[in-house]
């Protein structure tokens, strides 16, 4: 027994430790305990890396645990919550789901599974870890939905993990079991972080998403949110029904599953905004106060609280502002003031004799949509004088004689050109804008 004021200064000493010596520390601590040598401390150690290596990119040692979590682990969140939230499992639920199967569920097939891949892992045989895991996969599965399929199960079921919260964490968990190897074919075709969504990488998803749909339907909504979390801008994750309905009548991932992946979204939305609150401090330098603002208004457009986010920065003229405000206004569907506020963001460019940019031509496209939806047929009719002659020698030329047509005429080739341009993703623009932006501020 280690006496407490000794845990303590392994523990601060262990916390100061670079990422790459942790990493290796860990992989070290972790190997000796698969080949059960007891003269470390394992616990104690790999508690006290765990805050360095949870934002380390380190590989780690393929442990029981940690195989048996791999269909699951991009479900997983630290933070518990007052509710339970489908396709979030807590970290903590994790240790007595695994303890609830090795004791008392199926322990000898639990004992089996752990000898198995500790043999492999050791031997180097990873692969056949790897199988060793998905047939468990496969048994913990049925045996923690046996065990959940009544209520007298389920009376039982918390006791042995503690809360109702655990309890619906284990049924989760044994959805994604079920399609343990399908999950790791998603993980396979989208490594973190995966950057940008392709058609190749999109109809890869649609056919895992299928047979899922075909071999356990109850697990098939966690496709969306397992995508999600291994991209580096979560949000395209909801573009996925709208790839693949471009070129058939089926869509990517149906829209009920879909609905999983923009709660989760808007759920972490709230989490960062109430982060973004917490530095709400008088005397901070002009440029953070001013990117502070706009994430904070950005995240309350995107939890659509449109009149909070409008008021935050309703006094704040300058430019970066003012389009972030013509983008609000545009996402709530108010098209008379959208409109104005994209035109204003035009000012006078239309009386220069420079072309327009990509960005002033989508912003010309954007006011005269949302003329046309507000029925303002005189602006419309002023914007079309304005910008006829820059539009004609651009690129946008047949596009924008469609949305300026005369109102009472438009009809299924506006839809279209209306729809593509309401389908850029105004979010990711001001997040790359933003990053730009003030990337130096960190720096300053």
């Amino acid at each position: 027994m280690i006496a407490p004021e000794k845990v303590e200064l392994l523990q601060e000493l262990l916390s100061g430790l670079p990422a790459d010596m942790a990493a290796r520390l860990a992989m070290a601590v972790e190997v000796d305990r698969l080949a059960d040598g007891n003269g470390l401390p394992h616990g104690l150690i790999l508690e006290g890396l765990r805050p360095t290596l949870r934002n380390s990119d380190h590989s780690r040692t393929l442990t029981p645990l940690r195989m048996f979590c791999r269909p699951f682990e991009d479900l997983l969140i630290a933070d518990a919550r007052p509710e339970k939230q489908k396709g979030r499992i807590l970290r903590s639920s994790v240790k007595p789901v695994w303890r609830w199967l090795d004791t008392t569920l199926i322990p000898e097939a639990g004992a089996a599974y752990e000898a198995r891949t500790k043999t492999a892992v050791l031997g180097f045989h990873l692969d056949d870890a790897m199988a060793c895991a998905a047939e468990f996969w496969q048994a913990a599965s049925s045996a923690i939905l046996t065990a959940l399929a009544s209520e007298a199960g389920v009376k039982a079921a918390r006791k042995e993990l503690g809360s109702d919260t655990a309890v619906a964490d284990a049924r989760e968990i044994a959805h994604v079991l079920a399609i343990g190897p399908e999950v790791v074919e998603i993980q396979s075709a989208l490594p973190r972080p995966f950057v940008a969504l392709d058609e190749e990488t999109l109809w890869k998803l649609r056919a895992i998403y299928d047979r899922i749909v075909e071999k356990v339907p109850d697990a098939a909504p966690f496709v969306g949110v397992i995508a999600m979390r291994r991209l580096a801008q979560p949000w395209q994750a909801l573009k996925l029904p709208l790839f693949v309905s471009r070129t058939t009548q089926d869509t990517l991932i149906s829209s009920t599953d879909m609905g999983l992946v923009g709660e989760a979204i808007f759920c972490e939305m709230e989490a960062h905004l109430a982060a973004i609150r917490t530095t709400r401090v008088a005397g901070l330098p002009d440029n953070i106060g001013h990117a502070r603002l706009l994430l904070e208004a950005r995240a309350l457009a995107a939890l659509k609280q449109w009149d909070a986010a409008t008021s935050l920065i309703a006094v704040d003229e300058a430019p970066d502002t003012r389009r972030l405000r013509a983008d609000i206004y545009w996402e709530s569907g108010n098209w008379a003031v959208a409109a104005q506020k994209t035109e204003d963001l035009l000012g006078n460019i239309w009386q220069g004799t420079q072309p327009l940019t990509t960005e002033q031509r989508q912003y010309v496209m954007r006011a005269a949509i949302a003329y046309s939806l507000a029925n303002d047929e005189t602006s419309l009719d002023r914007l079309r004088a304005h910008f006829a002659a820059k539009m004609a020698a651009s690129p946008d030329a047949s596009a924008f004689a469609v949305v300026t047509q005369r109102i009472d005429t438009q009809g299924v080739a506006f839809r279209d050109v209306a729809g593509k341009i309401a389908s850029i993703d105004t979010l990711e623009s001001f997040m790359t804008d933003f990053k730009k932006r003030f990337d130096k501020v960190a720096t300053n």
